[in-house]
């Protein structure tokens, strides 16, 4: 978890924008998605979610505990503000092995408590033969990449569970299978019609499973509750299309923002993506781009929360800066046609981040100082 800088004084009186006594200035608009704590408008002013219609099931970073954002709202979870692609899971009743959809051999199904805790809602399988197997039936359609998963829980026996998505031609041992509840991955493989199977070593061992995932692409994404059909999520994409307040600060030219958030390590992502201008994005080695100005390979760090403070003066000087390290300086455009910008992707989802943002801040201004501070890690 994170906290705001301190002092962070909103409420006391102080003019937005300008800076407190104790030397950090105060946003004109502050979006903690951690907390859900917005200061300078409402969110539904400042920002929407655009062309999720799903709503999305999400992990806590600090509990374990699964939790549910609904449909058609920016994808706000503890964790803060959820940047996923569009992925579809393949596999059907995918917290139902009981169901007819589901093949077992060697193996006995019953329903028993969730991953979510809730009641009848996961699979206990019982292993009644040394090589027993569940599976269901190929998807047929020609796919591409395909990465497999499942929450799984040992209630007892030593025997291993393996793992297939490409008919049993290929088996994953799972690794790290313990008295609670886990997701574990099996490696991305490019399959035409992908088969999710799983094979039970030991009669008597009794493993409980839940979110079965064969999900498209080489990047294991949250999870995705299909049942009697596949179903695809569309990418969480928060913009400020018809939404003006922040984006007529930036139109002004004249602005400075903290981004703090985790991705993936996946080329070409955006911290922020528009129409004109104010791009901010990270390459696949880790380099970082604002205007002329640029980070060097291995600054930004992939799969761990990292901070950048970027800014744009009037005269169009460029300021970056990294988990409050070197400021690297350059030039950055201005943006006086801009109808929208996208929080870590794009429209087109070719720049999503993979990822959690906690917070954006957006500033008149910080100088150096205030720069490297309020981004320090």
């Amino acid at each position: 978890m994170f906290g705001l800088p301190s002092p962070f004084h909103i409420g006391r009186g102080l003019t937005k924008g300008a800076a407190d006594g104790g030397g950090f200035p105060i946003p004109r608009f502050d979006l903690n998605f951690v907390s859900n704590a917005y200061s300078g408008d409402t969110l539904a002013n400042m920002a929407a979610e655009a062309g999720n219609f799903v709503g999305g099931i999400y992990e806590r970073e600090d509990s374990g505990l699964i939790v549910a954002v609904a449909a058609n709202a920016p994808q706000v979870s503890p964790n803060g503000l959820e940047v996923w692609p569009s992925r579809k899971n393949l596999a059907l009743q995918v917290r139902d092995i009981t169901s007819g959809t589901w093949t077992k051999t060697g193996v006995t199904a019953t329903r028993t408590l969730g991953r979510n805790g809730g009641a009848n809602q996961a699979s206990r399988c019982t292993v009644t033969a040394n090589g027993g197997i569940v599976t269901q039936a190929a998807a047929v359609q020609a796919i591409g990449d395909v990465i497999g998963a499942v929450d799984l829980f040992k209630v007892s026996g030593s025997g291993t569970v393996e793992m297939s998505i490409d008919g049993q031609a290929n088996w994953v041992v799972l690794g790290g299978i313990t008295g609670a509840y886990k997701r574990i991955p099996i490696p991305p493989q490019n399959l035409a019609n992908p088969q999710v199977a799983f094979r039970f070593s030991n009669a008597g061992d009794v493993f409980d499973l839940d979110w079965v995932t064969m999900q498209t692409g080489n990047w294991l994404g949250p999870r995705v509750t299909s049942v009697a059909s596949a179903v695809n999520t569309p990418q969480n994409r928060l913009t400020c299309l018809n939404k003006p307040p922040i984006r007529d600060f930036i139109k002004g030219g004249v602005y400075a923002v903290l981004w703090e958030g985790k991705m993936s390590a996946a080329g070409g992502r955006g911290l922020f993506v528009s129409d004109n201008n104010f791009n901010c994005s990270v390459n696949a080695d880790g380099s970082v781009g604002w205007g002329t100005a640029a980070a060097p390979a291995g600054t930004f760090k992939f799969d761990a929360y990292q901070k950048v403070a970027i800014s744009r003066d009037v005269a169009g000087n460029a300021r970056l800066c990294i988990n409050g390290g070197t400021i690297y300086r350059g030039a950055a455009a201005s943006s006086p046609i801009i109808t929208h910008f996208d929080w870590g992707t794009n429209g087109a989802g070719v720049f999503n981040m993979r990822g959690v943002l906690r917070r954006t801040a957006f500033y008149d201004t910080f100088a150096d100082s205030q720069m490297v501070a309020l981004s320090a890690n």
